[in-house]
């Protein structure tokens, strides 16, 4: 799969869905995997392009769950922002937004559906002193997934991805197994996101160190192999950048759309979502016989995603 936000200026970059079709399948690429931000346009997309959906993600969300709303307005700052982010003013619009998401790719027979195992604030992502723990994000994750999917028949994968921030980031197998144990779901299972995990060690130089680094974790979590069902597989090399930024050169602003556009411009810094290209990945990858793999990258332009995928069509397409 090829990542998609569906997104007006996303889709503008090609004329029709069979231009788009033919951007992607002519490097082996079977579908699309979809983070839907409003309805499908018929003009572009067609329900049977989309392989995987790619569910919300909420930087920090486990207060809003809670109902902790002092905490919540600490970060949001008034509760006409928190009812932009979330839809409304309790978990309930959390439920109903995730419901429907899952109800969609239901309908539409989508393969797999992501889920962000995380939590963190603005200004958490720049000190890297959190609030919660990986088990408090990983518990209270497990009780909303729980929430959304006990009692239904859905037939797509549930797969949890990786960030590197206070949740599911693979440092500690216990923790990882305890989002597995905690997950009712049958059809549960984990979507590796190798840039990811890249950026849990800015230590890591070259492509050849950062795969010699994944295949150490996945080795530390042998008896979880199982549930590895999907790769997000791109790069992110960005610790001796990310190492020099200085958050005490970092003055916060006031309002919470000035600070969310600070920490995307520095998160763009470390988390590249470039071509993940060297000798022995794909041996890996056949060692692991994942159902999925999306080649997940962000591109300024339809030419940069095209040159992007012209890299990383040097891997033998690998079918399952």
């Amino acid at each position: 799969m090829i990542n998609l936000v569906n997104y007006d200026s996303e889709l503008e970059r090609f004329a029709d869905k069979e231009d788009l079709i033919q951007f992607y399948s002519k490097y082996g690429i079977d579908g699309i995997e979809l983070q839907k931000v409003q309805e499908l346009q018929d003009k572009y997309l067609h329900q049977d392009m989309i392989m995987g959906i790619h569910l919300p993600f909420f930087n920090t969300w486990v207060d809003f769950y809670k109902g902790e709303m002092d905490k919540v307005l600490k970060e949001y700052g008034t509760m006409e922002v928190v009812e932009q982010i979330y839809g409304g003013s309790d978990k309930s619009a959390l439920i109903k937004l995730y419901n429907e998401q899952l109800e969609f790719a239901d309908r539409i027979g989508a393969k797999y559906v992501v889920f962000h195992i995380c939590d963190v604030s603005i200004e958490e992502s720049f000190t890297g002193k959190f609030n919660h723990s990986d088990e408090e994000v990983i518990d209270i994750s497990c009780s909303l997934i729980n929430e959304l999917l006990d009692g239904k028949t859905y037939q797509f994968d549930f797969l949890m991805e990786n960030l590197w921030w206070p949740g599911l980031n693979y440092k500690n197998p216990f923790v990882t197994k305890r989002l597995m144990a905690g997950v009712n779901y049958a059809k549960k299972g984990l979507m590796l996101d190798t840039g990811h995990l890249m950026n849990t060690n800015q230590e890591l130089k070259t492509p050849e160190e950062a795969l010699q680094y994944i295949k150490t974790i996945v080795k530390e979590h042998s008896s979880l192999q199982k549930y590895i069902k999907g790769f997000h597989l791109h790069q992110s090399l960005s610790g001796e950048r990310v190492k020099g930024i200085s958050y005490s050169k970092v003055e916060l602003k006031q309002y919470y759309w000035e600070r969310m556009y600070q920490v995307y411009e520095y998160i763009f810094q470390l988390d590249e979502h470039k071509p993940f290209v060297c000798e022995g990945l794909e041996e890996f990858i056949e060692e692991m016989k994942p159902e999925y793999i999306t080649y997940e990258f962000i591109t300024r332009n339809r030419e940069e995603h095209d040159a992007y995928l012209k890299k990383i069509s040097a891997l033998k397409p690998y079918h399952n």
